[in-house]
């Protein structure tokens, strides 16, 4: 099982809150109430906060012809509960915790989002795919969302699941054209939280090469077959 010692479910005085208004009745309160629950936790020192980084490689993909489409690729979006720093446990079906000392250090939507633009460009899928910065235009709109990202601490031990969807939209029709969702899920086989970002990095590099492949193959499988691609090279004295 992973470490408990550092699990909350809403933010204390130690976390950050302010319970009191900073005049200097306010600032003894607050400090008799810190000596309080110190003393009801054992007087201990605070645990360092520890933070984390999905590792998703660069793709090893040969590449393939590049198609001619362009796109732009949409940051993927979350649930509240996903876009803050704190990584997400369930301790049941029905609850949600949080580890206090135990956060992202780069927000998982980028890191994901990073990782699918590396896979598409790596595959030759578009000619062109780039991050939307709210000018950039493409023949194709890519957007997702993070739907799991979370470690699992019921139905027999302890696991991660991740679970992401993604949807491509042509531009021109403002018609959705191609939507997948890939899921994966990792036992845990040891109680450090390290371990369990790892396994989330695994379950999410599989999931993001479900939907870039996914996405690949049917740009592949619908582009017309141009007369120039499938020309033979010209001589060298005719190019």
């Amino acid at each position: 099982m992973t470490q408990r010692n550092d699990r909350t479910y809403s933010a204390n005085v130690l976390g950050g809150a302010r319970l009191f208004p900073l005049t200097r009745r306010g600032v003894a309160a607050a400090l008799a109430l810190g000596v309080m629950l110190l003393a009801g936790c054992g007087g201990g020192p605070i645990p360092k906060t520890n933070y984390y980084r999905l590792h998703l490689p660069q793709p090893v993909i040969a590449p393939a012809a590049a198609l001619p489409a362009t796109a732009v690729l949409q940051t993927l979006q979350a649930s509240a509960m996903l876009t803050q720093d704190r990584i997400v446990y369930r301790p049941s079906q029905e609850e949600v915790g949080f580890y206090e000392y135990h956060r992202w250090a780069e927000d998982p939507r980028t890191t994901i989002t990073n990782s699918l633009l590396s896979h598409l460009r790596q595959r030759g899928t578009f000619s062109q795919i780039v991050h939307f910065d709210g000018r950039a235009r493409g023949d194709y709109m890519i957007r997702g969302r993070i739907e799991q990202l979370e470690e699992i601490d019921f139905g027999g031990g302890v696991s991660v699941r991740v679970q992401l969807s993604l949807e491509m939209i042509e531009v021109e029709s403002r018609k959705p054209v191609w939507q997948k969702t890939a899921e994966s899920s990792s036992a845990v086989s040891v109680g450090e939280v390290r371990d369990v970002v790892a396994q989330m990095s695994a379950a999410v590099n599989k999931s993001v090469e479900e939907l870039a492949a996914g996405l690949d193959a049917f740009l592949r499988s619908s582009a017309p077959q141009s007369s120039a691609a499938s020309a033979p090279p010209l001589p060298e004295g005719q190019r």
